[in-house]
């Protein structure tokens, strides 16, 4: 399942007009993940830390999630294909610590 969502997440990636949903899907998808593997708390912020001594690259799905926050919640906000690269080198990065691939 986790796999077959990230190729669609990929897929959206590639096309400019879908690219910023893609990282709202790849973060939605890290939550579910999250949410499956039983990490406490009642927001996705809680559960990254609850994960955190699972995590390698820490920083990297921080500045992800982050950046997702941004497309969400700032209208004007303008997403560079660099920026959404980096992003979902993170949750790639982050599925593979947790170890949903």
């Amino acid at each position: 399942y986790f796999i077959q969502e990230w190729q669609d997440i990929t897929a959206m990636y590639k096309d400019e007009k879908t690219r910023a949903m893609s990282i709202v899907q790849a973060d939605k998808l890290l939550d579910e993940s999250l949410k499956c593997l039983a990490y406490k708390g009642s927001t996705m912020g809680e559960r990254l830390i609850s994960a955190k001594a699972k995590l390698k690259h820490r920083d990297e799905i921080w500045k992800a999630h982050k950046l997702r926050n941004k497309i969400v919640h700032e209208p004007k906000f303008k997403l560079k294909d660099e920026q959404a690269k980096e992003a979902l080198k993170g949750y790639f990065h982050t599925f593979k610590d947790l170890g949903v691939w």
